[in-house]
Protein backbone atom coordinates (compact mmCIF):
# COMPACT_ATOMS: atom_id res chain seq x y z
CA UNK A 1 0.00 0.00 0.00
CA UNK A 2 1.30 3.46 -0.87
CA UNK A 3 2.45 5.54 2.10
CA UNK A 4 -0.11 8.28 2.74
CA UNK A 5 2.65 10.71 3.71
CA UNK A 6 3.89 11.07 0.12
CA UNK A 7 0.45 12.22 -1.05
CA UNK A 8 1.05 15.62 0.54
CA UNK A 9 3.71 18.21 -0.15
CA UNK A 10 5.25 19.18 3.20
CA UNK A 11 5.95 22.72 2.08
CA UNK A 12 2.26 23.22 1.32
CA UNK A 13 1.28 21.95 4.76
CA UNK A 14 3.72 24.32 6.49
CA UNK A 15 2.53 27.26 4.40
CA UNK A 16 -1.12 26.47 5.19
CA UNK A 17 -0.38 26.25 8.91
CA UNK A 18 1.40 29.61 8.90
CA UNK A 19 -1.29 31.41 6.94
CA UNK A 20 -4.12 30.20 9.13
CA UNK A 21 -2.48 30.51 12.53
CA UNK A 22 -4.89 33.24 13.67
CA UNK A 23 -6.14 31.34 16.69
CA UNK A 24 -4.52 33.69 19.19
CA UNK A 25 -6.39 36.73 17.88
CA UNK A 26 -9.61 34.69 17.80
CA UNK A 27 -9.03 33.56 21.37
CA UNK A 28 -8.39 37.16 22.41
CA UNK A 29 -11.72 38.19 20.87
CA UNK A 30 -13.56 35.41 22.69
CA UNK A 31 -11.96 36.41 25.97
CA UNK A 32 -13.11 39.99 25.39
CA UNK A 33 -16.66 38.80 24.76
CA UNK A 34 -16.56 36.70 27.93
CA UNK A 35 -15.21 39.60 29.98
CA UNK A 36 -17.91 41.87 28.58
CA UNK A 37 -20.61 39.42 29.61
CA UNK A 38 -19.04 39.05 33.06
CA UNK A 39 -18.94 42.83 33.45
CA UNK A 40 -22.60 43.11 32.44
CA UNK A 41 -23.50 40.54 35.08
CA UNK A 42 -21.48 42.26 37.80
CA UNK A 43 -23.04 45.61 36.89
CA UNK A 44 -26.44 43.89 36.91
CA UNK A 45 -27.21 44.81 33.32
CA UNK A 46 -28.36 41.27 32.51
CA UNK A 47 -28.87 39.61 35.91
CA UNK A 48 -32.53 40.55 36.28
CA UNK A 49 -33.47 40.26 32.61
CA UNK A 50 -35.70 37.21 32.86
CA UNK A 51 -38.10 36.35 30.07
CA UNK A 52 -41.22 34.21 30.03
CA UNK A 53 -42.21 32.43 26.81
CA UNK A 54 -45.74 30.93 27.11
CA UNK A 55 -46.77 27.82 25.15
CA UNK A 56 -43.16 26.97 24.34
CA UNK A 57 -43.88 23.22 24.42
CA UNK A 58 -47.21 21.68 23.48
CA UNK A 59 -49.24 19.44 25.78
CA UNK A 60 -48.26 16.23 24.01
CA UNK A 61 -44.50 16.80 24.44
CA UNK A 62 -44.93 17.87 28.08
CA UNK A 63 -46.97 14.76 28.90
CA UNK A 64 -44.54 12.54 27.01
CA UNK A 65 -41.57 13.88 29.01
CA UNK A 66 -43.35 13.33 32.34
CA UNK A 67 -44.53 9.83 31.43
CA UNK A 68 -41.11 8.72 30.19
CA UNK A 69 -39.46 10.17 33.31
CA UNK A 70 -41.82 8.34 35.65
CA UNK A 71 -41.41 5.13 33.64
CA UNK A 72 -37.62 5.44 33.94
CA UNK A 73 -37.87 6.11 37.68
CA UNK A 74 -40.13 3.10 38.21
CA UNK A 75 -37.67 0.85 36.37
CA UNK A 76 -34.79 2.10 38.51
CA UNK A 77 -36.24 1.71 42.00
CA UNK A 78 -33.63 0.34 44.41
CA UNK A 79 -32.65 0.38 48.08
CA UNK A 80 -30.52 3.47 47.44
CA UNK A 81 -33.30 5.12 45.44
CA UNK A 82 -36.70 3.90 46.71
CA UNK A 83 -38.57 6.18 44.29
CA UNK A 84 -36.17 5.86 41.35
CA UNK A 85 -35.55 9.61 41.46
CA UNK A 86 -32.14 11.01 42.47
CA UNK A 87 -31.92 13.37 45.45
CA UNK A 88 -28.18 14.07 45.80
CA UNK A 89 -26.99 14.81 42.29
CA UNK A 90 -26.38 18.49 43.06
CA UNK A 91 -24.24 18.93 46.16
CA UNK A 92 -25.18 22.37 47.50
CA UNK A 93 -28.83 22.62 46.44
CA UNK A 94 -30.06 19.11 45.58
CA UNK A 95 -33.35 18.56 43.83
CA UNK A 96 -35.45 15.45 43.34
CA UNK A 97 -34.58 14.95 39.70
CA UNK A 98 -33.57 12.74 36.81
CA UNK A 99 -30.77 13.65 34.36
CA UNK A 100 -32.11 13.83 30.83
CA UNK A 101 -29.06 12.08 29.39
CA UNK A 102 -29.99 8.91 31.30
CA UNK A 103 -33.49 8.69 29.76
CA UNK A 104 -32.87 7.48 26.21
CA UNK A 105 -36.46 7.97 25.05
CA UNK A 106 -36.39 11.73 25.65
CA UNK A 107 -32.68 12.59 25.53
CA UNK A 108 -32.41 13.40 21.81
CA UNK A 109 -35.74 15.24 21.83
CA UNK A 110 -34.76 17.52 24.72
CA UNK A 111 -31.20 18.10 23.52
CA UNK A 112 -32.58 19.22 20.14
CA UNK A 113 -35.13 21.50 21.81
CA UNK A 114 -32.30 23.10 23.79
CA UNK A 115 -29.76 23.48 20.98
CA UNK A 116 -32.20 24.46 18.22
CA UNK A 117 -34.90 26.45 20.00
CA UNK A 118 -33.68 27.59 23.42
CA UNK A 119 -30.21 28.63 22.28
CA UNK A 120 -31.84 30.87 19.66
CA UNK A 121 -33.99 32.54 22.33
CA UNK A 122 -30.93 33.09 24.54
CA UNK A 123 -29.11 34.65 21.59
CA UNK A 124 -31.95 37.12 20.96
CA UNK A 125 -32.63 37.89 24.62
CA UNK A 126 -29.04 38.42 25.76
CA UNK A 127 -27.32 39.42 22.50
CA UNK A 128 -24.82 36.55 22.55
CA UNK A 129 -23.70 34.18 19.80
CA UNK A 130 -25.66 30.93 20.07
CA UNK A 131 -22.76 28.94 18.63
CA UNK A 132 -20.76 29.61 21.80
CA UNK A 133 -23.50 28.27 24.06
CA UNK A 134 -23.34 24.78 25.57
CA UNK A 135 -25.75 22.70 27.62
CA UNK A 136 -24.03 21.97 30.93
CA UNK A 137 -26.88 19.97 32.43
CA UNK A 138 -30.54 19.20 31.75
CA UNK A 139 -32.81 17.38 34.17
CA UNK A 140 -36.42 16.76 35.13
CA UNK A 141 -37.31 18.08 38.61
CA UNK A 142 -40.22 16.73 40.63
CA UNK A 143 -41.62 18.81 43.49
CA UNK A 144 -44.03 16.98 45.76
CA UNK A 145 -46.05 18.40 48.65
CA UNK A 146 -45.30 15.18 50.56
CA UNK A 147 -41.58 15.14 49.76
CA UNK A 148 -39.38 17.97 48.42
CA UNK A 149 -41.67 20.99 48.35
CA UNK A 150 -39.28 23.76 47.38
CA UNK A 151 -35.67 24.77 46.69
CA UNK A 152 -33.77 27.34 48.73
CA UNK A 153 -32.43 30.65 47.46
CA UNK A 154 -29.33 30.08 45.35
CA UNK A 155 -27.42 30.84 42.16
CA UNK A 156 -26.65 28.32 39.44
CA UNK A 157 -23.20 27.42 38.14
CA UNK A 158 -24.14 28.64 34.68
CA UNK A 159 -24.31 31.73 32.53
CA UNK A 160 -27.98 31.12 31.71
CA UNK A 161 -30.69 28.90 33.17
CA UNK A 162 -34.19 27.93 32.13
CA UNK A 163 -37.12 25.90 33.37
CA UNK A 164 -40.26 24.68 31.61
CA UNK A 165 -43.41 23.75 33.49
CA UNK A 166 -44.42 20.28 32.30
CA UNK A 167 -47.72 19.65 34.07
CA UNK A 168 -50.83 21.78 34.38
CA UNK A 169 -50.76 24.53 37.00
CA UNK A 170 -54.01 23.15 38.43
CA UNK A 171 -52.16 19.98 39.49
CA UNK A 172 -50.54 21.77 42.43
CA UNK A 173 -51.00 24.70 44.79
CA UNK A 174 -48.20 27.22 45.25
CA UNK A 175 -45.00 26.87 43.28
CA UNK A 176 -43.31 29.19 40.83
CA UNK A 177 -39.80 30.61 40.60
CA UNK A 178 -38.86 33.51 42.85
CA UNK A 179 -36.33 36.00 41.44
CA UNK A 180 -34.60 38.19 44.04
CA UNK A 181 -34.12 41.73 42.78
CA UNK A 182 -32.70 44.80 44.51
CA UNK A 183 -36.24 46.11 44.79
CA UNK A 184 -37.56 42.88 46.31
CA UNK A 185 -38.57 39.34 45.42
CA UNK A 186 -40.79 38.52 42.46
CA UNK A 187 -42.53 35.14 42.24
CA UNK A 188 -43.01 34.14 38.61
CA UNK A 189 -45.95 31.82 38.00
CA UNK A 190 -45.72 29.80 34.83
CA UNK A 191 -48.28 27.80 32.85
CA UNK A 192 -47.93 24.34 31.34
CA UNK A 193 -45.47 24.39 28.46
CA UNK A 194 -44.17 27.85 29.35
CA UNK A 195 -40.42 28.57 29.32
CA UNK A 196 -38.78 30.80 31.93
CA UNK A 197 -35.34 32.02 30.88
CA UNK A 198 -32.97 33.92 33.20
CA UNK A 199 -29.32 34.60 33.95
CA UNK A 200 -27.92 31.74 36.02
CA UNK A 201 -26.20 34.21 38.31
CA UNK A 202 -29.39 35.81 39.61
CA UNK A 203 -30.47 34.64 43.06
CA UNK A 204 -33.64 32.58 42.75
CA UNK A 205 -35.54 29.80 44.49
CA UNK A 206 -38.20 27.21 43.84
CA UNK A 207 -41.31 28.42 45.63
CA UNK A 208 -42.96 25.91 47.96
CA UNK A 209 -45.95 23.90 46.83
CA UNK A 210 -48.51 22.98 49.49
CA UNK A 211 -50.51 20.43 47.52
CA UNK A 212 -49.95 18.14 44.55
CA UNK A 213 -46.90 17.66 42.35
CA UNK A 214 -45.01 20.04 40.07
CA UNK A 215 -42.79 18.83 37.22
CA UNK A 216 -40.30 21.10 35.47
CA UNK A 217 -37.55 20.65 32.90
CA UNK A 218 -34.46 22.55 34.05
CA UNK A 219 -31.36 23.41 32.04
CA UNK A 220 -28.01 25.05 32.77
CA UNK A 221 -26.33 26.75 29.81
CA UNK A 222 -22.70 27.83 29.58
CA UNK A 223 -21.42 30.70 27.42
CA UNK A 224 -17.87 30.65 26.02
CA UNK A 225 -17.21 27.76 28.37
CA UNK A 226 -13.47 27.59 27.63
CA UNK A 227 -13.12 31.19 28.81
CA UNK A 228 -15.73 31.10 31.53
CA UNK A 229 -14.79 32.43 34.97
CA UNK A 230 -16.98 31.94 38.00
CA UNK A 231 -18.90 35.17 38.38
CA UNK A 232 -19.11 36.45 41.93
CA UNK A 233 -22.04 38.78 42.41
CA UNK A 234 -22.86 40.70 45.57
CA UNK A 235 -25.14 38.76 47.88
Amino acid sequence: MQDCAILFDKSEIDEYAIETSNTESINDTLKILNNRFTTNVLQKKVVYDYQLFPNFLNNYICDFIINESEKYAYNNISLKSPTGWTTRRHNSYPTTDLPVKEISSINVLIQNIISIDIFSLIEKTYNVNKYFLSCLDAFIVKYDANAQKNLEKHRDGSAFSFNILLNHENNFIGGGTTIYKDTGAVNILNKKGGLLLHCGQVFHSGTEITQGQRYILVGFVGYLKNYYNVIKCDK
